[in-house]
């Protein structure tokens, strides 16, 4: 009975503070503009919120964090379609009329979710001409936002074991299961024996292995097309060890005019990064922080969880021994076999 009264104090404290920052997202004024809205597709833990205050630095923006996230209070709850642990994967076409009647208004500035509210961060302002949107729970359906929303995409990654690692750690379930329930998702880009490996591995494999599971599921569509479309796709690897070049790359490709304010972002953890990692970034850089998941994890444990990828998904852009992406992930060289950029 405890517990019970608990939760509904804690969600009844949730609703009312995002209830408040729900009036004080409506202070600022939106104007309509030709400048096209940045959206970012990422997985859990890969470092999206970094990424969406770097672009959130430049005057004129605001920022729509995960204005699908339906695991907390959401006031547009109604209007959008339920999937199966809140994972957009395919949609019906009632749904996506839902998906794209909700977006449109969201981009026209009538929907306003999970943005700035808070007048004194620096980078608040109150005369908006653009929107960076972060996603973390529609990457199957990259494709369809593209074909319907004039947008800039940004495809973010990162290495899957650290980015379990971090899940693990905030006790956050498995979603990989949404995957093998999406009949559409299963006949396009599995076949029944991985289908089965899969379901295996959700029932007797490690946390680990599961939330390794759900990065390959998770990442399974935009990798196998990423260098067909013209995104611009990033890896956190090369964002925290090459910040200069990428912060240039990010203002060239998406006309934003301050990249030494990006850069100065990336020197502080973003908010949603626990203590001790924060105290890693501060103190001990970016670098330690790329490297620390292999002292973390055995070399045969990493071996297992990243043979989940490599052989039975057929996902080779990370390795169980190295904390950087494959070369063909890099828009400024390889990293060196000993780990030191070039």
């Amino acid at each position: 009975m405890y517990q019970d009264e608990v939760k509904r104090e804690m969600a009844l404290r949730e609703r009312s503070q995002r209830w408040i920052k729900q009036k004080f997202q409506s202070l600022h004024l939106q104007r309509h503009s030709f400048k096209k809205p940045i959206f970012i597709f990422s997985t859990r833990r890969s470092g999206s919120t970094l990424l969406t205050e770097m672009i959130y630095s430049q005057k004129g923006l605001n920022y729509s964090g995960q204005p699908l996230d339906l695991w907390k209070y959401h006031p547009y709850r109604e209007y959008l379609p339920q999937p199966y642990l809140y994972q957009f994967i395919s949609l019906e076409p009632e749904e996506e009329q839902m998906l794209q009647d909700f977006f449109c208004q969201l981009l026209d500035g009538q929907i306003k979710i999970n943005s700035q509210w808070n007048i004194f961060n620096p980078s608040y302002s109150f005369i908006v001409d653009r929107l960076v949107v972060k996603l973390l729970n529609t990457k199957p359906l990259i494709d369809w936002f593209t074909q319907r929303f004039d947008i800039e995409p940004v495809y973010l990654l990162r290495h899957p074991i650290p980015s379990a690692l971090s899940t693990i750690r905030r006790r956050w379930g498995c979603v990989a299961g949404a995957f093998l329930k999406d009949d559409s998702f299963c006949r396009t880009y599995l076949d029944e024996n991985q289908v089965n490996e899969c379901c295996r591995i959700l029932e007797r494999g490690s946390d680990l292995q599961k939330h390794v599971l759900e990065w390959g599921l998770d990442n399974l569509v935009p990798l196998s097309i990423y260098d067909q479309r013209p995104w611009l796709t990033l890896t956190y690897e090369e964002l925290i060890a090459r910040p200069g070049p990428v912060c240039r790359l990010l203002a060239d490709r998406h006309d934003l005019p301050d990249p030494e304010r990006m850069h100065q972002r990336i020197a502080r953890p973003s908010r949603t990064a626990l203590s001790h990692s924060k105290t890693d970034i501060t103190e001990k850089g970016s670098q330690y922080l790329l490297r620390r998941w292999l002292d973390e994890v055995d070399p045969e444990t990493a071996r297992g969880a990243m043979s989940i990828l490599q052989d039975l998904l057929d996902i080779r852009v990370y390795r169980h021994d190295s904390p950087y992406p494959a070369p063909e992930l890099c828009h400024f060289g390889p990293f060196e076999p000993e780990g030191n950029p070039i």
